[in-house]
């Protein structure tokens, strides 16, 4: 009979997905066979996700909402609506980059006031900056995205580091001949 030929033609699929209206026949259908159903009218929210990972671009510190909204909106959807969501790799990496942009955000200005014992988080600082994408770094020196002061921030810690390294080397060069004298005293007595 023609049921039995659709049935057995659907038989072999283990991963089918049908679409139709919730309470219509195909619903019923992909229910009793255990196959994934997707409600029409639920498209849109699938489309509506993915037009907000669409819009987020690059990731910054100011599409850091764009981000947020997009993670929301994939969340919000059912196991088989996510699984439509054609773009979902570019919210994973807008993520992973915001993550990236905010952690060397955070060494910057974590480095705080200059002192000779801050060259290890400078260090740190810069190397996480150097290892940003050429776009980040790009983000992070212009004045016009937002992000220009922790560039700066960094640049300006490396100058007052070795800015202090010189005033001391300066200062133990002048200190020496001064240290040589007293060494020349000798041992000092009361007699």
């Amino acid at each position: 009979t023609v049921k039995e030929i659709k049935n057995s033609a659907f038989s072999h699929c283990k991963d089918l997905t049908i679409y139709g209206f919730t309470g219509s026949a195909a619903d019923i259908f992909a229910s009793q066979k255990g196959y994934n159903f997707i409600d029409i009218n639920s498209l849109d929210a699938v489309a509506i996700t993915e037009y907000k990972i669409s819009a987020i671009g690059i990731s910054t510190i100011n599409n850091q909402d764009d981000i947020e909204s997009a993670r929301t909106a994939y969340n919000n959807l059912s196991e088989s609506e996510k699984a439509l969501v054609t773009n979902y790799s570019e919210l994973v990496a807008a993520e992973e980059n915001l993550s990236m942009l905010k952690d060397v955000i955070s060494k910057i200005s974590s480095i705080g006031v200059v002192t000779l014992d801050s060259e290890t988080d400078i260090t740190t600082a810069r190397n996480a900056y150097d290892s940003l994408p050429s776009i980040y770094r790009h983000i992070l020196s212009t004045p016009w995205l937002g992000h220009y002061s922790y560039y700066e921030d960094l640049t300006n810690a490396e100058y007052a580091l070795a800015h202090l390294k010189n005033q001391r080397e300066k200062d133990e060069k002048a200190a020496l001949p001064v240290i040589e004298k007293i060494n020349e005293i000798g041992t000092v007595t009361l007699e």
